[in-house]
C-alpha cells in the first residue's frame, strides 16, 4: 500500500479546498483535494508512464479538462512518485522553464 508522503493540506498555503474521495474503474479508493480555480491558474502536470498506482491516462483526462495555460509532461519509466529522480535533467528543465514563463521564480 502506498504511503502518504505529503502531510500538509492546501489550507497550509492559504488555499481553500474540499476533500474528495473518487473511486477508480477497478474499485481503488483514492483521496484528493478539489481546489477551486480562478482565471490566474496555470497547470503543470507531471505523470509517469509506468505509474502502478494511477494510470497516466488519468493525467491526460485532467489535462483535457484543465483551462489554459496548461502543460502535460509524461515521464518515461516514471512511477507514482520520484519523477524528479527518474529523469532529473528533464524534470528540472521543464519545471524551471514553466515557472519562468509565468514569472513564478
Amino acid at each position: 500500500m502506498p504511503e502518504r508522503s505529503f502531510r500538509g493540506t492546501p489550507d497550509h498555503v492559504g488555499l481553500e479546498y474540499t476533500d474528495v474521495f473518487p473511486v477508480t474503474a477497478d474499485g481503488a479508493k483514492l483521496h484528493g483535494w478539489h481546489i477551486p480555480g480562478s482565471s490566474g491558474v496555470v497547470w503543470l502536470i507531471f505523470h509517469g508512464d509506468s505509474d502502478r498506482t494511477v494510470s497516466y491516462e488519468n493525467a491526460e483526462r485532467i489535462f483535457s479538462a484543465a483551462t489554459e495555460p496548461k502543460q502535460l509532461e509524461i515521464i518515461e519509466w516514471g512511477d507514482h512518485d520520484g519523477l524528479d529522480l527518474v529523469d532529473p535533467d528533464r524534470y528540472h528543465f521543464v519545471l524551471s522553464e514553466f515557472l519562468s514563463r509565468y514569472d513564478a521564480l
